[in-house]
């Protein structure tokens, strides 16, 4: 039996009090209405909500003091249809029979209020729950009504210091006569993909719009592989990239749940079939409406507990995988709703949906920004009228930070809820990223490669993330936080590795940066720059970043048992010559050094100084030189 219809019933034998002789119940009232009131339980039972407010409606013309019959039609009214006007008019009347029958008549009736702008008289209405010594005005009734109160001094300020809000609908390429929710774009804003319901078909399923001179084309669903006939499919997210789509599936065959988390694999313009995320992320409840950072190494989803649902997060270990989910914390999580988690690219700010913060009346959005600690800030209300007191989920916001994108029943719309955008806010923007982009190729043919590539924080060192080139383009895109220095290192069996760095600290990213490589095959004779060996100015010292390169090139060796190298040291023309030669000398000698206590046979390894005689640059430039200071190996024998 539904909940709302069981308290209702439970308060008219609990609450009704004979000092009200007007008043007529399930227990008193005449048999046509109560026939229609249990007419109207089991349409409900049956999930026909409609029907079963018409019985009750027929149950109040029957017997207008029926409370029983009021309240509930006021409850559903309200929770069911949105309807505040309907769900006013019998609330009301439930309110003037008796006040005590049932607390949550004026707790919704002041929320109406509140969403009405009618902010004294919501007040007015939740001090006579707070001030009640009635055994019924539990501590749970009296902090939700002070939870209406911060919300109606919150609206009341809000909307004296309302923020900038020009929504555009996306138009009809994206949005149908058909229910669109969820949005969810890669870096560079080339492809949306979205949830739409199939009313009165498969329920829900994901689809994608590319664009084009900033026309969405008309969207397509994603793929029969994802897409299935007679199952739910939604509430997902897509990565940067746009190679991984991690979505809700319900009561598939595979799963542990009632809705579980999958994920799928796009290799050149096909999905592979998707796969279960498994145990560390589902449970034998539900989970839904995730989002991955834009490293790959966070995913953040919901998960309902009881009557609420709360963010959890779980970090994915390149070895075990995803590792088991917890709570974002208290900071953001509270014991209300909390909806649609968006972590965005610079994996600092997070977005959401709640209606256990201090907001406009419902569900309002959110931002939350990462502490250093790694703790979360307390959360952001983006203000009205981005919130208003009806319910506002499912923030998206682009890589740049700058555009946001939503969904709403507004007026003007194609049909039902559609997706728009809006320029968001510079207070509510996240960290500063850009998106970097390009093709692996083999440098001498040109063919397009399938290969890993790894970028690291060239100051700590760290990975920062990992990924394949694309098996069919070669292509690659990833997101990357601006103001740091880079490196990038990409392999693939047969070929030698290629490193280089780059710098995004000066970078204003109107533009990705491009970043396109070319893989020379393993073979004799065959040389690279090491671009990523650093040494103390004038010395032979190996400074700390280099460890990640020299590594690689263990790592290179270690694979191809057969493989014997020369190692070569070269410098600009400034000082001496015969200084210069003994300094790359010593510079080569400290590589070959690192390879040997790495476990590289010492038979394997030469080295050599060349000095200035071998510039691959102009040494009249501060440019040239530094390319002429370099590290490289040779392979000598195979």
């Amino acid at each position: 039996m539904n909940k709302l219809f069981l308290a209702c019933i439970v308060s008219c034998s609990i609450l009704f009090s004979s000092c009200y002789a007007q008043i007529v119940t399930i227990k008193n009232v005449d048999k046509k209405a109560g026939n229609y009131f249990n007419e109207a339980r089991i349409a409900l039972m049956e999930g026909q909500t409609d029907k079963s407010i018409e019985y009750l409606k027929m149950a109040v013309e029957v017997s207008p003091n029926f409370i029983d019959a009021n309240s509930t039609l006021g409850q559903f009214y309200y929770s069911y249809k949105q309807d505040y006007t309907n769900a006013e008019t019998y609330l009301s009347k439930a309110i003037e029979l008796d006040p005590n029958y049932d607390l949550n008549n004026i707790i919704t009736l002041a929320q109406i209020k509140l969403i009405q702008q009618k902010y004294d008289e919501s007040i007015a209405l939740c001090d006579k729950v707070i001030d009640s010594k009635d055994a019924a005005a539990t501590e749970r009734l009296k902090k939700e009504c002070t939870k209406i109160k911060n919300n109606c001094a919150f609206s009341r300020e809000a909307m004296q210091h309302p923020v900038p809000f020009t929504p555009i609908n996306m138009g009809n390429g994206v949005n149908s006569i058909q229910d669109e929710y969820f949005a969810a774009l890669t870096a560079d804003n080339q492809y949306v993909y979205f949830t739409r319901s199939n009313k009165g078909t498969n329920g829900e399923d994901i689809w994608y719009s590319t664009q084009n001179n900033k026309v969405w084309s008309t969207a397509q669903p994603v793929s029969s592989n994802i897409n299935s006939p007679d199952n739910n499919e939604g509430a997902h997210t897509i990565s940067p990239n746009g190679k991984y789509l991690i979505y809700t599936g319900c009561n598939l065959p595979d799963g542990l749940g009632s809705c579980d988390l999958y994920i799928a694999k796009r290799i050149g313009d096909e999905w592979e079939a998707p796969r279960n995320l498994g145990p560390s992320i589902n449970t034998r409840g539900w989970e839904s409406q995730p989002s991955i950072s834009g490293d790959g190494k966070d995913l953040y989803f919901l998960r309902r507990a009881g009557n609420h649902t709360d963010i959890y997060v779980s970090h994915l270990d390149e070895k075990t995988g995803f590792s088991p989910a917890v709570s974002v914390g208290p900071t953001i999580n509270t014991d209300g709703l909390e909806e649609r988690p968006f972590i965005h690219p610079d994996n600092q700010s997070l977005y959401f949906s709640s209606d256990g913060h201090p907001g406009m009346g419902s569900l309002d959005m959110y931002v939350s920004k990462r502490n250093p600690d790694g703790t979360w800030s307390e959360p952001k209300n983006l203000g009205y009228p981005i919130n208003t007191a009806e319910r506002e989920s499912g923030l998206f916001v682009s890589s740049d930070g700058k555009t946001a994108y939503f969904s709403s029943t507004r007026k003007g719309g194609v049909g039902g809820e559609d997706i728009y955008y809006f320029e968001l806010p510079k207070e509510a923007r996240p960290d500063e990223v850009t998106y970097v982009k390009g093709i692996v190729s083999d440098a001498i043919s040109k063919v397009n490669l399938q290969a890993n590539i790894q970028l690291f924080d060239l100051e700590t060192g760290l990975k920062v993330t990992s990924m394949s080139s694309d098996a069919k383009n070669g292509s690659f895109l990833v997101t990357l936080p601006i103001g740091k220095d880079y490196m990038v290192n990409v392999s693939k069996d047969g070929y030698l590795f290629y490193s280089a760095n780059f710098s995004l600290k000066e970078y204003t990213a109107k533009e990705p940066f491009q970043l396109n490589i070319g893989l020379n095959k393993l073979q004799e004779g065959i040389s690279i720059v090491l671009k990523n060996i650093f040494f103390e100015t004038a010395k032979a010292t190996l400074k700390n970043e280099s460890k990640t390169e020299l590594n690689k090139l263990v790592e290179l060796m270690t694979k191809n048992t057969s493989i014997k190298i020369e190692i070569s040291g070269h410098t600009d023309n400034v000082g001496a010559d015969a200084e210069n030669l003994k300094l790359s000398e010593a510079r080569a000698l400290a590589v070959k050094n690192y390879l040997i206590e790495s476990g590289i046979s010492t038979e394997r390894l030469t080295s050599k100084g060349y000095g200035e005689t071998m510039p691959i640059a102009d040494n009249n430039t501060e440019e040239g030189r530094a390319n002429n200071r370099r590290t490289e190996f040779k392979v000598t024998s195979l």
